[in-house]
């Protein structure tokens, strides 16, 4: 996919000619629309239910303005805003008169549920943020045409397909570029431009270029200073469009300032002065439109993955988050499957989806917040409040799962494949004490569909303290068991029968590494070598070719966990390699695999380490532990810490082809738009390295950003080396509250230990087809259930 393909002047000009309009060239600005609105902040500004509360008086005092005011005008961003002013306002004449003013045109209601971080979405999150918006347009019978993102710098390349599809015609933009990084490179005739999808379907949109506040607390020289910058630049079209905003502000500072402005400046306008208008953004796209066709430049690429880094400052909820918004689809399609799609199902479902969209909005994550923004205690409890939507997203999904699936009875384990297409893989079931003791003796065996005799063994113990949403919790007189699964259906299951045999006991060595002796762990893919007395992995070969992955001339260990202060972190450098001694190293030898065990004791922030290779799986598995509460403390004034899990991997000389998956494609060396930043890498589900002799393959569940070679916050380009450091959270102990300056604050209350899990595989090349596959099948793995009947 090319960066810019279709972008010249001369070829604008002669378009403009042949339709019988004037060079755009040649023109003057004539139109200046300034577009008002309150910017929407979840938890910024105050807390989410101070925020929630204001929307109410809000809108009404922008309604009073749009009664008493014929040139007013304003536009509701998100319909989060819009949501709780309904709550509030049951009168129906209220709403008739809200909804008249959008049949008007002097009111607009913005598509989106919010401003989000698109980079950490699935294309269904991002499709369903329209959703509300959309059902109050066909309710009222109003238009919704526009998309409005503010504040955040870039978004994913499939955000245009997803909007042009949902029936969105335009996108405007007010990015925030203040701390140095983000945006584009978008020329002066570049705006508006359409941005065009992976599937070819676009949208027009135009980016304010000085964010969203660029015409807040506007006067009169500012305004005559904006237009003549943007003609000397040659900006060649007849109209332009200001956004004037302000996080979480009413619409007082537009009538008082902004409408005087405008009033002014028309009464005193000389002939070569442009009209001005307070206008909604429909209005000027419409009239750009009418007035250029078609003409505009077309843009495709990718600009996002930056802002969606501050998530890992809520590692624990982003894990959930990832979870949930991996899992609804297939709790759906499961309740449709079954026939239990009842109204209360769908309830919870709608509201499992409402909560991630909150969580995936762009300040919906713990921290210490914006200085002097909030007190210590609205800190408190907007952390809290994260913590929260993720538990409850998290509570109802599996609790309706469970209900979906209860009923049955029987010595069987049903085995759910929710994905497209047949799978094989491990699967973790929770069974009765006793029938685990029946097999565990030889009296019990697993039979397969075929009748065939699987192999299982008891799931090795976890860290219950440690938040993992993947885990299967095995309930109090029930034990936990592992086999694997074969060719499940896809949309569908397969029966396993509990059947008496006379055989021998399951057979599991467990053994410590001998002392002075390297731990060497094999299957069908990799030989892995652990060095004890290095406390460090050795080697990674793939079988199939025998290259050696690991590079050890890399400046930091394979598998290693690396920590950065916040200054260090953008400057590119490494502050730490946390190399704690284990407690003890464990190798665990069943008939599933081989597991490496690394055990730490309780001063570590590196709480456990495993690896484990499958014996029918052409992939390893590394998971690590961290626990926040032996974290280095961290003052103020050093702002945060910075964790990564560092694979430094030898992929052949010269530089490394990155394919990223994002929320509907993946993302490849050519798929940027011009300018747009590449270092910074933010995925759904996988990320492949392409190097001139080998490739790899990788899904982080928990974890979702990286770079390569530096813990910069923007990464490095050009990518000359395959060392991919994963970022696993960004620590906080203090931050500087509105009333106490610098203080102690709960970061993200209840979460203290925190599980990290990786796959990894060999990729001769890129296939987004098998990328996908292998992402998905470690995100939404097979389910197994205990006695479950389904019909």
């Amino acid at each position: 996919m090319s960066e810019l393909t279709r972008f010249a002047a001369v070829l604008l000009i002669l378009v403009l000619g042949i339709a019988g309009l004037s060079s755009p060239a040649a023109a003057r600005i004539e139109r200046v629309y300034i577009v008002p609105m309150s910017h929407l902040d979840i938890g910024f500004t105050a807390t989410q239910a101070e925020v929630a509360k204001a929307q109410k008086p809000y809108i009404d005092e922008a309604l009073f303005y749009l009664g008493a005011l014929e040139d007013f005008a304003w536009t509701i961003e998100e319909f989060w805003q819009l949501e709780q002013w309904l709550r509030e306002t049951p009168e129906l004449e209220k709403r008739e008169s809200l909804a008249q003013f959008m049949l008007e045109g002097r009111l607009e209601l913005g598509g989106s549920y919010g401003s989000m971080h698109t980079g950490v979405m699935t294309s269904l999150s991002l499709a369903r943020m329209l959703y509300p918006s959309l059902a109050f347009g066909e309710e009222w019978n109003v238009p919704v045409t526009t998309v409005i993102q503010n504040d955040v710098p870039g978004y994913t390349q499939d955000l245009p397909s997803i909007l042009a599809s949902a029936g969105i015609r335009y996108f405007l933009t007010g990015i925030n570029t203040s701390l140095g990084f983000g945006g584009f490179d978008l020329p002066i005739g570049g705006n508006p431009f359409y941005w065009e999808g992976p599937d070819g379907q676009r949208i027009l949109t135009w980016v304010s270029r000085d964010s969203y506040v660029e015409a807040y607390s506007l006067t009169l020289p500012k305004l005559r200073s904006m237009i003549e910058n943007l003609e000397e630049q040659g900006y060649p079209y007849d109209a332009v469009l200001f956004i004037s905003a302000m996080d979480n502000r009413d619409a007082s500072a537009a009538l008082g300032t902004l409408l005087d402005v405008v009033r002014v400046w028309n009464r005193e306008r000389g002939e070569s002065d442009p009209e001005v208008y307070m206008a909604t953004p429909s209005t000027f796209f419409q009239y750009m439109e009418e007035r250029y066709g078609e003409v505009f430049p077309v843009y495709s690429g990718e600009w996002g993955g930056l802002w969606e880094r501050n998530k890992a400052s809520a590692p624990g909820s982003t894990a959930r988050f990832r979870w949930v918004q991996e899992h609804l689809p297939a709790v759906e399609a499961l309740a449709a499957l079954l026939g239990k799609d009842t109204p209360e199902a769908r309830a919870e479902l709608e509201r499992v989806q409402n909560l991630v969209l909150l969580f995936a909005e762009h300040t919906g994550a713990a921290g210490a917040g914006w200085p002097g923004n909030l007190t210590k205690a609205q800190t408190d409890i907007s952390n809290a409040t994260v913590v929260e939507w993720m538990e409850e997203a998290e509570g109802r999904l599996k609790g309706l799962l469970a209900q979906l699936l209860s009923g049955g009875q029987g010595e069987h384990i049903t085995v759910l494949n929710m994905a497209l297409a047949p799978r094989s893989g491990p699967v973790t079931a929770s069974i009765p004490e006793v029938v685990w003791e029946g097999l565990r003796d030889g009296r019990l065996g697993l039979f397969g569909p075929n009748g065939e005799r699987v192999p299982l063994t008891k799931a090795l113990p976890v860290d219950h303290r440690a938040l993992n949403p993947w885990h299967t919790a095995h309930p109090e007189g029930t034990a936990g068991v592992q086999f694997w699964a074969e060719q499940v259906p896809p949309g569908g299951w397969q029966k396993y029968e509990l059947r008496p045999i006379a055989d021998e006991p399951i057979r599991e060595e467990v053994r410590p590494a001998e002392p002075g002796q390297l731990v060497i762990l094999e299957n069908t893919a990799f030989r892995v070598v652990y060095d004890p007395a290095e406390r460090r992995f050795t080697s990674l070969v793939d079988k199939d070719t025998g290259k050696e992955l690991i590079d050890h001339q890399a400046p930091y260990p394979f598998f290693a966990v690396l920590r950065s202060t916040h200054e260090d972190a953008f400057a590119g450098k490494i502050t730490d390699i946390l190399d704690p001694v284990p407690d003890g190293v464990l190798v665990v030898e069943n008939e599933l695999g081989s597991t490496l065990r690394l055990a730490y004791g309780g001063e570590s922030a590196v709480s456990e380490m495993w690896l484990w290779l499958p014996r029918r799986g052409s992939f390893v598995e590394w998971r690590v532990v961290l626990d926040q509460e032996q974290m280095e403390y961290v003052p103020y004034e050093l702002h945060s810490s910075l964790y990564f899990a560092a694979m430094p991997f030898d992929l052949g000389r010269g530089p490394v082809e990155v394919f990223v998956e994002g929320p509907a494609s993946f993302v490849g060396p050519e798929d940027y738009l011009p300018g747009a930043n590449r270092g910074s890498l933010v995925m759904r589900r996988s990320v492949e390295l392409i190097g001139s002799e080998h490739g790899v393959i990788i899904s982080p569940r928990q974890a979702f950003a990286a770079t390569l070679e530096t813990p910069a916050y923007t990464g490095l380009e050009p990518r000359e080396r395959p060392h991919i450091l994963f970022e696993l959270l960004r620590h906080f102990d203090e931050a500087g509250t509105r009333d106490l300056g610098p203080t102690k604050i709960a970061q993200e209350p209840g979460v203290e230990r925190i599980a990290y899990e990786f796959r990894l595989a060999p990729a001769s090349e890129h296939s987004p087809a098998r990328a996908g596959a292998f992402g998905g099948d470690f995100h939404v793995p097979l389910m197994a259930v205990y006695g479950a009947v389904l019909e």
